[in-house]
C-alpha cells in the first residue's frame, strides 16, 4: 500500500475578495478522493490550503510525512468564481515542486490543470489528470501500489485523458468515463 499526502491549493489568503467574506469551505472532492484512497487501503493524510497561511505549511507536512505519492486534487465547487487563478496556479507548481525534491511521486487533477497541463508538467508533476480523472487515478494508484518506481511510461500506458512529459497535449483524447461507485460517492474524509 501507498503512503499518499492528498492536497489542494486553493489558499483563500490568496483571495483577497473571498477571504474578506471569511466563508472558507471544505475541499469536498479533495476529501473524497482521500477516502476513496483510504478505502482501498492506503495510509492517507489531507493537506488542506484553505486556511492555511501559505505553501510553507504544506512543505512542513510533507517534511513531516514524507509520502510516496503527493495527489494535488483541486476542488472544483466555485472554482470559476474564484479570484487569483495565477497565485493559486503559483502556489501548486510550488507544491509540485517540493514534493519532486522530497522524492515524492506527484499526480494533478483539477480544472486548471486540465486546461494548462504544461505548467504542471513544468513544475515536476509526472501525470496531469484531464478532466475529472477518478478512474485513470485508480489504474495509476494499482499501477503505484505494484511498482511505486515504475517509470512514468509505464504508469500511463494505455490510459486515455492523462498528460505527461511524454505526451503533454493529451487533452485533445478527453478522460475516462466516470466508474459507478457502489453505494454512491465516499463519505468525504472529514478528520
Amino acid at each position: 500500500m501507498l503512503s499518499v499526502l492528498v492536497a489542494h491549493s486553493y489558499f483563500q489568503r490568496f483571495d483577497h475578495k473571498q477571504f474578506e467574506r471569511a466563508k472558507p469551505y471544505p475541499p469536498l472532492a479533495t476529501l473524497q478522493v482521500a477516502s476513496t484512497l483510504r478505502r482501498g487501503g492506503h495510509t492517507v493524510a489531507v493537506f488542506d490550503a484553505m486556511l492555511a497561511d501559505g505553501v510553507e505549511s504544506f512543505e512542513s507536512q510533507l517534511r513531516s510525512l514524507q509520502p510516496q505519492l503527493m495527489l494535488l486534487y483541486e476542488d472544483t465547487f466555485n472554482f470559476l468564481s474564484k479570484m487569483c487563478l495565477g497565485r493559486m496556479r503559483q502556489a501548486a507548481c510550488r507544491m509540485v515542486a517540493a514534493s519532486r525534491r522530497a522524492g515524492a511521486r506527484v499526480i494533478v487533477a483539477g480544472p486548471d490543470a486540465s486546461d494548462a497541463p504544461q505548467a504542471y508538467l513544468a513544475a515536476g508533476a509526472e501525470i496531469v489528470l484531464i478532466g475529472e480523472g477518478l478512474s485513470a487515478l485508480r489504474i495509476l494508484v494499482d499501477r503505484l501500489t505494484v511498482d511505486p518506481h515504475a517509470p512514468v511510461a509505464a504508469l500511463s500506458e494505455g490510459l486515455m485523458g492523462v498528460a505527461t512529459e511524454l505526451c503533454p497535449s493529451a487533452h485533445a483524447q478527453g478522460g475516462h468515463a466516470l466508474l459507478p461507485a457502489a453505494g454512491g460517492p465516499p463519505f468525504p474524509a472529514w478528520d
